[in-house]
């Protein structure tokens, strides 16, 4: 199927933004992929700076949403590149369809910070914010290395008998940092944001010879009975798709109320260009719905 001219102008922008990998030092990385998505924030977002639990944080709103319920948005980027001001414009979007507040917390990365850190600070920024407004009223979601990260926060707090949270949003989530379900293989060819090469890089700098099996890393390994209700979003084109799909599989055996919706023919970040990409705007539309539906009660 043909891509869109949508669809290949946010892949245009997002390989303009990665260019030349091989040659740029995490730096340049960085700062390459935080200007990308700068560039979508609307005028009326609010971004607060806040200390959430120790890690360095963004609150975003937007005018008249409700305070007192919290979507917590881990970003993606292989717990390498991404930051907090890099997913506020997702934030934003969020914020303003589900008429809540989005925490958006600035873990820690590698190479300088390798696993557990962003769990450490991944659990430390999610107790903070349900001791603020009540577990019941917080959702946890995110993208790629982020949407992991959601599910491994709830098994992390379930450890320490935490609160569960509300429900979770994981988004092109990376569920199994073995890399070994069909869709590394079978889409590698479809796939035109991320390779096979990039997640190898990105295992070797987080884990450092730690087993990728273990539920902190890899959720889809982890006792999955008691946790709350989830939605996963995923592109139909994506080499994580399979662990979405094993993930949800593995939830519903479990026990869990899981819902998975493939988003066909859409590929790795493609919801954060909801301000031009129609499929982006239904992947924000549906997190504000499951947001609505769960907090509050």
């Amino acid at each position: 199927m043909a891509m869109s001219e949508a669809a290949e102008r946010a892949v245009a922008l997002f390989r303009q933004a990665g260019a030349d990998p091989e040659g740029s030092t995490i730096e340049d990385l960085r700062d390459r992929d935080e200007r990308l998505w700068a560039r979508f924030i609307p005028d009326d977002a609010i971004v607060e700076p806040v200390d959430a639990g120790g890690v360095p944080s963004l609150w975003v709103s937007v005018p008249g949403g409700d305070p007192g319920r919290v979507v917590v948005w881990f970003h993606g980027g292989g717990f390498t590149v991404g930051s907090a001001a890099s997913r506020t414009a997702l934030g934003a979007d969020i914020a303003r369809a589900a008429g809540c507040r989005v925490l958006l917390p600035g873990y820690r990365l590698s190479p300088e910070h390798a696993f557990p850190a962003p769990v450490e600070d991944a659990l430390a920024a999610y107790r903070w914010v349900s001791d603020l407004v009540g577990a019941g009223n917080v959702v946890l979601g995110g993208d790629s290395a982020g949407g992991g990260l959601a599910v491994v926060t709830m098994l992390a707090a379930r450890e320490q008998g935490l609160p569960l949270p509300a429900g979770a949003v994981p988004v092109s989530a990376a569920m199994d940092w073995t890399f070994s379900a069909e869709s590394h293989r079978t889409s590698l060819h479809l796939e035109p944001v991320v390779t096979g090469g990039m997640y190898r890089k990105v295992a070797d700098d987080y884990l450092r010879g730690h087993d990728p099996r273990d539920p902190l890393v890899s959720p889809l390994f982890g006792d999955l009975r008691g946790l709350p209700p989830a939605l996963l979003l995923v592109g139909g084109d994506e080499t994580l798709l399979d662990d979405s799909r094993n993930f949800a599989a593995a939830a519903r055996e479990a026990g869990c109320e899981v819902d998975l919706k493939v988003y066909e023919g859409m590929f790795h970040y493609w919801h954060l260009f909801a301000s031009f990409l129609p499929e982006g705007r239904d992947a924000v539309a549906a997190i504000a719905a499951f947001t609505q539906a769960r907090t509050g009660r």
